[in-house]
């Protein structure tokens, strides 16, 4: 009886939301610390190695709480750098990859949201009485608070899970909508540059691959019907050297040319 009790509950683990960490060499003793950071931080996550000790398998009842735990254990580990150069960026404005209720809680947004400091999050707080959740494919602006931006453009991007298997380049759509959502609201300002980061790439899971071809066409089409705007320069950005890199090529390819390192 203990043992098909054993037996069904690792079956319901198995069943659950997954997320792989491959982590650097000379990890383990760290793990138990780790695994225990990660398993407080919401009932549900499961932390624990693969059999052959070279994968950190994360396991939760939902999608985004699954890949909000990889991003911790990456940063545990000293994988990814905290919010580095969140606040030396030369633009006029920044754009945050927000949830529909602008509740920072990880990824940039808890970064950005750490530098701006509380003016940002009260106006956030009180955006969202006043109008309800965020849609996907919108934004909103608000304060910078800390950070020396003119603003903080909070665009929601869309979630690859949220979306069933025929619905996928919808997803996709949404995808470039918030680009696009995003670079009119920084022309709405009168901005001239604008960063934005690898919106949806990390724990709201939309692969990178296809992250990168809609930012290019969201550009070429806010380009195409707003060739008068004030926006002139628009960064990608991301904490991942990787993410960098697969952005400039896809838009080397695209554009047929080598431009500048990104």
């Amino acid at each position: 009886m203990l043992a098909n009790c054993i037996e069904s509950e690792i079956n319901k683990i198995h069943q659950l939301a997954s997320s792989e960490v491959v982590p650097p060499k000379k990890f383990q003793d760290q793990f138990s610390t780790l695994q225990s950071e990660i398993e407080d931080v919401e009932q549900g996550i499961f932390c624990f190695l693969s059999n052959d000790k070279s994968k950190i398998i994360i396991k939760a009842s939902k999608y985004e709480q699954a890949q909000q735990a990889k991003y911790m254990v990456e940063v545990n580990l000293g994988m990814v750098q905290q919010g580095a150069g969140i606040g030396n960026l030369k633009v006029d404005t920044l754009v945050n990859a927000a949830n529909r209720d602008l509740m920072h809680g990880g990824g940039i947004a808890y970064h950005i949201s750490s530098a701006a400091g509380y003016a940002l999050d009260k106006e956030c707080d009180n955006y969202v009485q006043s109008n309800g959740p965020l849609s996907v494919g919108t934004c909103c602006s608000t304060t910078a608070g800390n950070l020396p931006y003119k603003s903080i453009i909070h665009a929601v991007g869309p979630m690859w899970h949220s979306y069933q298997h025929d619905r996928k380049q919808h997803c996709l759509d949404d995808l470039k909508k918030t680009i696009l959502s995003a670079l009119e609201e920084a022309e709405s300002c009168k901005f001239r540059s604008i960063a934005i980061p690898s919106i949806s790439s990390g724990i709201f899971g939309v692969p990178k691959e296809l992250c990168a071809k809609q930012y290019f066409r969201a550009v070429v089409e806010y380009s195409g019907s707003s060739p008068s705007s004030s926006v002139r320069e628009i960064h990608f950005i991301d904490k991942d050297r990787g993410m960098c890199n697969l952005v400039q090529k896809t838009f080397e390819k695209e554009f047929g040319y080598k431009g500048q390192q990104m």
